[in-house]
């Protein structure tokens, strides 16, 4: 079966990730030149196709594009405002263009404020109002520029910005990445709490989705550690989030709370040992498998040791030692 358009010919070469129109135009030249091609016209239609394209306009328009691309994210990283604007008023299909996380569109680079990495200044909160008055979506690859923006807390002005101008908070990025997943996925506890402050849903589980889970469900079942592990955990249970991870001694064990961790195993001294049969946390890698089994490993006896698993900079931890094998 063909991977390409019927009315397009098969590509032989490559385009660079910067393609060049000179250099182009001097391969069109050395194609004529060598006898290749009955005229200067017919090497470029030659060039073109070579590339996967139907005619030389249409490979230069490519090119072209590009170079505008890649003219815009400057202007975005450098907080360029008036650069913006004359770009995207002379070619207003660069509101589409792939650009940004997943190609996701400009106002998604624009929201992430990734270059430089810092808070939103008033000049990038100024770009990010005119691009959306001016043809961007906010709603772009679902809600991009607002998932991207709360991955961070110091970019809660961007988000509050997003809000104002229609950005759904209960948003699914891609159709299968609730917006609240990316400060769990992160751990930041002050983006999270905006969510959930500004109607964000903590229960967002749906079977079938990519990450069926729900927002707790996925703070604890992350790979990144983070002294804020206890506190998101905190503020999702505050806000009533549930978890098929709800087991008291391991959300003890998670967020540090040493002296509740103990009072399990001394009620149940076999529990650490025990618990190695069930299944629920069975993601290898994650928060929950590191934690247990690193209890579950000892068994038994708690007492405090300075930080071998709890998160890093939590300056607490644990070690478990004389029961079970």
């Amino acid at each position: 079966m063909p991977t390409h358009p019927p009315d397009l010919p098969k590509a032989t070469r490559s385009l660079p990730d910067r393609p060049n129109l000179r250099h182009l135009k001097d391969q069109a030249k050395d194609l004529f030149k060598s006898g290749q091609a009955e005229s200067l016209t017919n090497a470029q239609f030659k060039v073109a196709r070579e590339y996967g394209f139907a005619s030389w306009q249409k490979l230069r328009d490519h090119v072209n594009s590009l170079e505008e691309i890649g003219q815009l994210k400057q202007a975005i990283d450098s907080n360029d405002l008036e650069g913006v604007r004359n770009l995207m008023t002379r070619n207003p299909q660069l509101h589409h263009a792939a650009l940004g996380y997943n190609k996701n569109g400009p106002l998604t680079w624009v929201a992430e404020c990734r270059v430089q990495w810092e808070p939103p200044r008033a000049t990038r909160l100024a770009m990010a109002k005119w691009v959306i008055d001016h043809g961007s979506d906010v709603h772009q690859g679902g809600d991009g520029p607002l998932i991207r923006a709360s991955l961070f807390g110091y970019r809660i002005t961007m988000m509050e910005l997003l809000l104002e101008l229609g950005a759904d908070v209960n948003a699914e990025w891609n159709g299968y990445y609730p917006i609240i997943f990316a400060p769990c996925e992160t751990l930041e506890p002050e983006s999270l709490r905006w969510l959930l402050d500004h109607g964000a849903r903590p229960n967002v589980g749906r079977e079938g989705r990519k990450y069926p889970g729900t927002a707790l469900d996925q703070v604890i079942a992350g790979y990144a550690r983070s002294a804020n592990l206890g506190a998101c955990i905190d503020i999702l249970v505050g806000a009533g989030g549930i978890t098929r991870y709800n087991f008291p001694p391991l959300i003890d064990l998670l967020c540090g709370r040493i002296d509740r961790l103990a009072a399990h195993v001394e009620a149940d001294p076999g529990l650490a040992s025990a618990i190695s049969g069930i299944r629920f946390w069975r993601d290898r890698g994650t928060q929950a498998h590191a934690a247990w089994s690193y209890a579950s490993a000892r068994g038994g006896r708690v007492r405090q040791c300075g930080g071998d698993y709890i998160p890093s900079g939590s300056g607490r931890g644990c070690e478990c030692a004389g029961h079970g094998g």
